[in-house]
This record gives structure tokens, sequence and C-alpha cells, in this order.
């Protein structure tokens, strides 16, 4: 996973201390309740700063400085009091769509996605 990569990354480069960095709980990314905090978000800063001894804030500043983003991502910015907020890529997103409501399949249903982000068509 990128994020706990990102964690490694910053752990090695010295821009995150952890006192036993092999015993780190897996980050956790979830899709936020309000669409202005990204496509998905992530409390790991808060998590790591007690181990840390850090601000979160510093925290998520580090690991978004060392996330590479993998395809599909289109960026992720540090949010107060130390979330990273994910957005994908629209472009990625559109050609996924295209691949998958291409006149060959048969599978998959397309339909417009509701204003309150459900796939939901009431």
């Amino acid at each position: 996973m990128a994020a706990e990569a990102a964690r490694t990354k910053a752990i090695a480069a010295g821009t995150l201390t952890i006192a036993d960095p092999d015993a780190l709980p897996p980050v956790s990314i979830e899709r936020p309740a309000r669409a202005e905090h990204g496509d998905y978000a992530t409390n790991a800063a808060m998590q790591l700063a007690p181990r840390a001894r850090m601000a979160p804030m510093r925290i998520a500043e580090a690991l978004v400085a060392a996330l590479e983003l993998p395809e599909g991502m289109g960026s992720a910015e540090v949010a107060p009091p130390g979330f990273i907020n994910i957005r994908l890529d629209p472009a990625w997103v559109a050609a996924q769509l295209r691949r998958s409501c291409a006149p060959d399949r048969h599978t998959v249903t397309c339909r417009p996605i509701s204003p309150d982000r459900s796939t939901s068509s009431s």
C-alpha cells in the first residue's frame, strides 16, 4: 500500500522517528463523509503522533512528502488536525469508466451517480 510505503520511507529518511517501527498498525483509508475532504482520507498521522512525539500536521506533511502517487491517485493533501485527503485522478477514473462501459462488456450497467455520491438510482 502506498501510504504504508510512504510511512516506511519517511522513517528511513529520518523525517519521522518511531521508537519501534516494526510494531506499527496498518494504515486505514476510508471514504470521508464530505466530498470536499477528497475521495479518500486517512488519519494515520494522528495515530502515529503519540509514538513519534510529533504534531500530527508535521507527521502528515512528512508522509505526503514521502508518498509516491500510484496510478489513479491525483493528489494527497494535508488537512487539520492531521488528516491526509486523497483525490483520484479524474482522467484515470474516466478511463476506468470507459473501459468498464465499453460496448463489448455485457456485465456492467453504467448509470449516472447521484449528487450524494451514492450509486443508487432512486
